[in-house]
């Protein structure tokens, strides 16, 4: 199992654009506006904005994801379509840059004659582990599983829905380790070779209820105990 404090994920923000100009023949480039050409400047000129206009030690991702236009080779089409992804654990910088994504995908469309609609899915809020709470659960893993099988989760910039229950109580979001045992490494989220060790879930399932059962009943078992005063030294 895996713990860390504070920041742990952060928030998510789906981002749609659709970049209309004014199809023509490919021949004829002259004769329309093209919104690949700007697609593509909007999407090399979005990138100064996270390097350029956020403070490097404060994390943020901006990706664009897919980018769709066109159906044949001889012709410039009217639109293109635009998706990605906004992350960030600063809430104030988080609207500070939806707001210039906006403003600057219209000047930059604007600049090669075309126009931008954007529009934002807002997402899940960052994922903040309480101190107290993540303290707890990671003590009780160490007596549950021992001290070699805790670690310290590094922070990602994925995004969480237990982001929300944070919001309202104190609340610890911890890592599970799926890794089969006969594997050096495997593939990450996302990929459709992730194929976890399912053997791990009565792992997760015992951490998740000793936890629980410690700070229903407010008790400690003395082994905790004795790691708690270690860990307060």
């Amino acid at each position: 199992a895996s713990f860390v404090s504070g920041h742990m994920m952060a928030s998510a923000d789906e981002l749609y654009w659709t970049i209309t100009g004014r199809g023509a023949h490919a021949a004829q480039p002259h004769k329309g506006s093209d919104p690949i050409i700007a697609a593509s400047a909007l999407i090399m000129h979005l990138q100064t904005l996270v390097t350029r206009q956020r403070d490097p030690l404060q994390p943020g991702v901006l990706s664009v994801t897919a980018i769709h236009g066109g159906t044949v080779t001889n012709i410039i089409p009217e639109s293109v379509i635009l998706k990605g992804t906004l992350r960030s654990y600063n809430l104030e910088w988080r609207e500070e840059i939806l707001e210039k994504i906006e403003a600057h995908s219209e000047a930059v469309a604007k600049l090669h004659g075309c126009g931008s609609e954007f529009k934002v899915l807002r997402g899940y809020p960052p994922l903040i582990n309480d101190t107290a709470a993540t303290h707890f659960a990671e003590c009780t893993a160490k007596v549950l599983l021992g001290n070699d099988s805790v670690t310290v989760f590094e922070p990602k910039m994925w995004g969480e829905d237990f982001a929300y229950y944070a919001q309202q109580i104190p609340a610890c979001f911890w890592m599970l380790g799926v890794r089969p045992h006969d594997k050096d490494e495997m593939p990450g989220l996302h990929n459709p070779k992730f194929a976890p060790d399912e053997s791990a879930f009565v792992v997760g399932c015992a951490l998740m209820a000793a936890t629980a059962t410690n700070y229903l009943l407010d008790t400690v078992p003395a082994k905790q105990t004795q790691v708690l005063k270690e860990a307060e030294v």
